[in-house]
């Protein structure tokens, strides 16, 4: 086991932060805070040391997630068996409103699902999941050309190449009122950038939220279920 020490990113300097953000606010429009993107250069530390060491795969683990050795050795079984093409997600999804999009159809066993490539975009959190040499090298190419939230899964892996698989095995905290992150995103959330200053469009989100409810439909239909109630 090797312990990260994490990046405090509220003491980057105001030149860090800034290059850091640059690509991100042009291409999403958003930015992110400075604990959001601490959290993301501290997955970058971690997954670079993982590919360095040269070992087959990696649990990367954030220091507040609940669970014990059993689920952490059901882990290790679940991972042993997945191509080197995979990411497994190992739970966190607690008490965040768009886990219901977390479709899938059983793998391996009853307790591990392949998620549709629908749902990618829908895994949110960092906080406990797998990766293989080839896929956190992925993760660190895509970093290498514009830094993006670490739970940005979608972004990483929005293709049918690599296949993302989930198990519930371990939680996350809900009450996120002495979360860092949290509370910086508190500040922003719903908010874009444009020229003007920050603005958001309730006719996009009614828009986008009905395309996903119609896309989570038919996913459904084909025989995939829901993952986390």
């Amino acid at each position: 086991m090797i312990h990260v020490n994490a990046v405090n990113g509220r003491e980057l300097s105001a030149r860090q932060y800034y290059e850091k953000n640059l690509r991100y606010v042009a291409s999403t429009g958003k930015i992110m805070s400075p604990s959001e993107l601490g959290c993301t250069l501290s997955h970058i530390r971690a997954l670079e040391l993982f590919v360095a060491s040269g070992e087959p795969r990696a649990l990367i683990l954030e220091d507040d997630v609940l669970g014990d050795d059993a689920s952490i050795r059901r882990v290790d079984d679940i991972a042993s068996g997945l191509a080197e093409n995979s990411l497994l997600i190992c739970g966190g999804q607690d008490g965040l409103k768009k886990r219901k999009y977390l479709l899938g159809k059983p793998f391996l066993d009853r307790d591990v699902f392949r998620l549709t490539l629908f749902s990618h975009k829908y895994v949110f959190r960092a906080c406990c999941y797998v990766v293989t040499q080839t896929t956190a090298k992925i993760i660190l190419q895509k970093h290498s050309r514009e830094v993006v939230l670490a739970d940005n899964w979608g972004y990483f892996f929005p293709e049918k190449d690599v296949s993302i698989y989930f198990s519930n095995l371990l939680k996350h905290p809900v009450d996120l009122s002495d979360s860092h992150i949290e509370k910086d995103r508190a500040r922003v959330r719903g908010k874009r950038f444009s020229g003007d200053g920050f603005s958001s469009s309730t006719l996009d989100n009614v828009v986008a939220r009905a395309k996903r409810k119609m896309l989570a439909a038919f996913w459904r239909m084909m025989g995939n279920r829901r993952l986390v109630d």
